[in-house]
């Protein structure tokens, strides 16, 4: 695996607790940040570390393409930590809306990268995209009982950094 990834998994994981079951949760049963919701076939409850690892190897680092896009390590890792706690798709669509004229299709592609590419320059992505984080969460902590999460979201984005 990348150095890049074994950075950004180690923060990660320490965002995500161990083994909880919450019913007010969404993604309902969860150990490393990896839920039943999303792996339905997953024994949750044994997960091991490495296997969470490789997951967030496969299904997200590689997945969303941060191995290949997105040169800012730290903005990066931010879309990496949002696809974990909100859904892969979620994550890019957020960075899509911050870039101008290319379409919100929740890929992270060439058309994206070199559409972010030309607003580094001018724009902090890194502060927008937290922004965008924060104001995603307000509007989920709307719905259903997720308004005792968000006091936790939002200090996961403003914790997440690099080492």
């Amino acid at each position: 695996m990348e150095d890049r990834f074994e950075i950004f998994v180690k923060e990660i994981l320490r965002h995500e607790g161990g083994y909880v079951n919450d019913p007010d949760d969404w993604g309902g049963e969860t150990k490393f940040g990896i839920s039943k919701r999303r792996y339905p076939d997953l024994d949750i409850k044994n997960l091991t570390m490495d296997k969470a690892i490789q997951i967030y190897y496969l299904d997200f680092y590689v997945s969303m393409h941060l191995d290949k896009f997105i040169e800012s390590d730290l903005l990066a890792l931010h879309v990496f930590d949002m696809g974990v706690n909100s859904g892969r798709g979620v994550a890019v669509r957020l960075l899509q809306e911050l870039l101008n004229n290319i379409k919100v299709d929740g890929v992270l592609g060439p058309v994206t990268n070199q559409a972010l590419g030309y607003s580094m320059v001018t724009t902090n992505m890194v502060q927008a995209y937290i922004a965008k984080r924060i104001e995603r969460y307000y509007k989920v902590s709307l719905l259903r009982n997720n308004n005792k999460f968000l006091k936790g979201w939002i200090n996961r984005v403003y914790n997440t950094r690099l080492p």
